[in-house]
């Protein structure tokens, strides 16, 4: 026989006797189901997400384009073509880094710095060739990551520009009639 009390203020002490519970009683709670056998399962993925999953992976892991370009993004605004180019030296020379890096044997081919016209201020992304093209894929390894002027910016093939439908895929725009 278990008995709980309550306090005297609040009443009568009240017992519960184990021999009166019918036998088929538990005092375990019942199993908890976290998907009721009365539903049906989930229903599989659409399957355009699996294609646009490996459209999406191939992207990311694709071989440099043929013009061998980087695509450098989250530049501060206030940067200029100046202090990018010298950026892009010195990670070229190893000397950026705490510990030196060897030197690697590439030059600046080409340097783009897109400026708003509005606001007169650069657009926070840049475009650049090295000489040799070869160079490119250590380059990006290098200063993928880096912080440059308190930001850490993002390096990576430039794949050019693409047409976009307007809801954020690369899908040509549907034909007018």
């Amino acid at each position: 026989s278990l008995s709980f009390h309550l306090p005297p203020s609040l009443s009568v002490p009240l017992s519960l006797s184990l021999d009166r519970l019918p036998a088929s009683a538990s005092l375990h709670p019942p199993p908890l189901h976290l998907h009721p056998p009365h539903l049906s399962p989930l229903p599989p993925p659409h399957p355009s997400w699996s294609s646009l999953y490996q459209h999406v992976s191939e992207l990311m892991m694709s071989v440099p384009s043929k013009t061998g370009g980087i695509f450098i993004n989250n530049l501060p605004k206030s940067i200029t073509e100046e202090n990018l180019r010298a950026f892009i030296t010195d990670l070229l020379s190893g000397n950026y880094f705490h510990e030196p890096l060897p030197p690697m044997s590439a030059t600046i081919a080409s340097c783009s710095l897109p400026f708003d016209r509005r606001f007169g201020r650069a657009r926070g992304f840049a475009t650049i060739k090295l000489s040799p093209p070869s160079a490119t894929e250590a380059f990006i390894e290098r200063a993928h990551h880096t912080v440059f002027l308190r930001r850490k910016i993002n390096v990576r093939y430039d794949h050019g520009k693409q047409k976009r439908d307007g809801h954020g895929t690369n899908a040509p725009p549907a034909a007018q009639t």
